[in-house]
């Protein structure tokens, strides 16, 4: 079968949906399947082509992208559909798998093949890097980042009506698709993705700390990941004199205003900061707990990977009108990790100082990382996702 893997990024750009559509080229073609991944052409190399043949669509507009973002989504829409149509010429997909609203509702148009949308995100409930800071300038970058996400919604909107296989992440993604009402009549089919090979490996580098537990944050430094509120949660636990440090692994729009949040805290010396990396996993297996304070998570890749690496979760339930995670479909709650039922800074830090506790038993909280690492490599599993999605479209 020749299947088509969409999305807008794709390696060497970092993230969970480029490694999400690189273990699915690599399980499709072990299955003995023709893939091919379509993404926008950023002038850089991808790779790991011994799976998938690498299709970038023409990137013409960056200008545009910088100046009259909220038009992109139209444009974008107009490239990829011609790009699709020509390569479709000389071979016809069978199965289009879609992780990008805008290129799955450009694929429409190719009707003889098999379509599956698979969103990372509901953008009806998830603002993403829009973020209202003070100031002239970083309003116009707000609104303009809102206008952005309308345009892309109305794609997304068309996606979940119009493509007949609709697979999510989570029952969290589920409800959310289920609200926004246009899927009616519809089915969604719900199915936990898998993990890199690299996260099933034995962690190795894991040593245990007598003096301090280690904190762990990985991912965007933006609104949404609510690090404003683990910072206050970390300045109650050292008024308690609980010792503990924090790394805070990535970047995004606040993460400089989040820099000085720690400064004007007097955390300098328990929180560090750190880049944005290729290699998560060597953080995950160096740290005690993960901590994921997100109002909103689709589900949260980067638990998954955490749990893989034997390292326990600490985050947020979905608490309607409030937050929307998957925390407490992944974490069982004293066994994998903790689930925070509230969501204030002293609840998160209660959970926190739950963590130390069993954490300074040494023998209890080892036998919590053997429990969460054996989980979540007995349920996450990419060669059952792909084949989850065969079965789903009949093949």
């Amino acid at each position: 079968m020749n299947i088509w893997l969409l999305n807008e990024y794709y390696y060497p750009s970092i993230g969970g949906i480029e490694t999400s559509l690189f273990c699915l080229s690599k399980e499709f073609s072990e299955m003995g399947h023709d893939v091919t991944i379509i993404y926008k052409d950023n002038g850089k190399t991808g790779r790991d082509r011994e799976y998938a043949k690498l299709c970038p669509y023409p990137n013409k507009y960056r200008i545009i992208n910088k100046l009259a973002r909220p038009i992109m989504p139209f444009i974008t829409y107009r490239i990829v559909r011609n790009y699709m149509r020509e390569l479709a010429r000389e071979e016809y997909p069978d199965l289009i798998v879609g992780r990008d609203a805008i290129m799955s509702v450009a694929s429409l148009d190719l009707k003889r093949a098999k379509l599956v949308y698979i969103p990372p995100t509901i953008l009806k409930f998830n603002k993403g890097s829009a973020s209202d800071n003070k100031g002239f300038v970083n309003k116009l970058f707000y609104y303009r980042e809102l206008l952005f996400l309308h345009a892309t919604w109305k794609y997304q909107r068309q996606a979940l009506r119009n493509i007949e296989h609709l697979i999510v992440f989570s029952e969290n993604m589920k409800e959310q698709v289920e609200e926004t009402g246009e899927r009616k009549g519809k089915s969604i089919t719900v199915s936990c993705p898998g993990l890199n090979d690299k996260f099933e490996l034995e962690n190795t580098l894991y040593e245990y700390d007598t003096e301090k537990m280690r904190g762990l944050f990985v991912g965007r430094i933006v609104d949404d990941k609510n690090l404003f509120m683990l910072v206050d949660a970390l300045t109650l636990l050292k008024q308690k004199e609980i010792p503990i440090v924090m790394s805070i692994v990535g970047d995004g729009n606040v993460k400089q205003q989040l820099i000085e949040y720690v400064k004007q805290k007097g955390l300098q010396d328990i929180v560090s900061f750190f880049p944005n990396t290729r290699v998560p996993e060597e953080y995950m297996r160096t740290h005690d707990f993960f901590i994921l304070p997100s109002k909103y998570e689709a589900l949260g890749q980067v638990v998954l990977e955490s749990q893989a690496c034997g390292t326990p979760v600490i985050g947020f339930k979905k608490i309607d009108g409030i937050t929307r995670t998957a925390i407490g479909e992944l974490v069982e709650d004293g066994v994998t990790g903790y689930v925070v039922k509230k969501f204030n800074a002293r609840a998160l830090s209660e959970a926190i100082e739950k963590g130390y506790s069993i954490y300074r038993e040494k023998e209890k909280y080892l036998k919590m990382r053997l429990e969460t690492r054996s989980k979540a490599v007995k349920d996450y599993s990419w060669k059952r996702f792909a084949e989850g999605v065969l079965e789903d479209i009949g093949r």
